[in-house]
């Protein structure tokens, strides 16, 4: 014992690194931020691939609303009603869908709404375009 210091013998020596807490607290942490990870990436992929198929789906609609709109007006493809694609499924997936409505917004035009579905016409639309033929165009 030190007469100096009677306290001295008694007090623990200071030990260097962590207590076995601080390191169990540190790997839970680490555990949870890899978990989130994990849950994280597969949820990103999946949108990507959504966002890619909506960009390939508006492609379609804005390729076909381009030949509609060099069609002629009186053509068969521009009479009121719904038309479809003759090529569906395009690329194996995907639907094209237009409807035609004559006289609208104004005498002498024909608005064309179309639409392109994925899976099946019956789908929601994946993309969609309105667009408007005038009689004197095409």
């Amino acid at each position: 014992m030190n007469d100096l210091h009677p306290n001295v013998a008694h007090a623990r020596p200071k030990s260097s690194g962590f207590s076995l807490i601080e390191v169990m607290v540190a790997m839970v942490v680490f555990a949870i931020g890899v978990l989130s990870l994990a849950v994280m990436v597969p949820l990103g992929s999946h949108r990507i691939g959504n966002a890619g198929q909506q960009t390939h789906a508006s492609t379609l609609a804005a390729q076909r609303a381009e030949i509609l709109l060099i069609t002629k007006y009186g053509d068969a493809d521009l009479t009121a009603g719904v038309h479809t694609d003759t090529r569906n499924p395009v690329d194996g997936t995907y639907y094209i869908q237009w409807t035609v409505t004559a006289d609208s917004p104004i005498t002498s035009c024909k608005k064309v709404v179309i639409r392109v579905s994925r899976g099946s016409l019956t789908n929601p639309a994946q993309a969609g375009v309105t667009i408007v033929c005038p009689a004197a165009g095409g």
